[in-house]
C-alpha cells in the first residue's frame, strides 16, 4: 500500500471530491493490459497513448505503468 500512496495526488483527490460532492474511491490500474481494460482500448493503442503522454500514468519502481483513476478523470476536465 505504501508504494500506491506515492502515486496519490492529494490535490486530485480534493478536486475530484469537490466536483463530485462526495468522497471518491481511489483505484489503481497496473500494466498495459489493466489500463487498457479500464479505458476500453486495445493494448497497443494504450501503449502509444502512454508513450505520447496523453494518458496521465506514471511508471512504478519496476517500470510498469500505473494509472490512478482520479488523475485520469481530472485530465478529462482539461480537454
Amino acid at each position: 500500500m505504501a508504494e500506491e500512496e506515492s502515486f496519490i495526488n492529494p490535490k486530485a483527490i480534493k478536486e475530484g471530491e469537490a466536483v463530485a460532492g462526495l468522497p471518491l474511491k481511489v483505484e489503481f490500474y497496473r500494466g498495459i493490459k489493466g489500463i487498457a481494460a479500464f479505458l476500453e482500448l486495445h493494448p497497443q493503442t494504450t501503449l502509444r497513448l502512454l508513450k505520447d503522454g496523453k494518458i496521465p500514468a506514471k511508471k512504478d519502481q519496476t517500470g510498469r505503468w500505473v494509472l490512478c483513476n482520479l488523475d485520469y478523470y481530472l485530465s478529462l476536465r482539461k480537454l
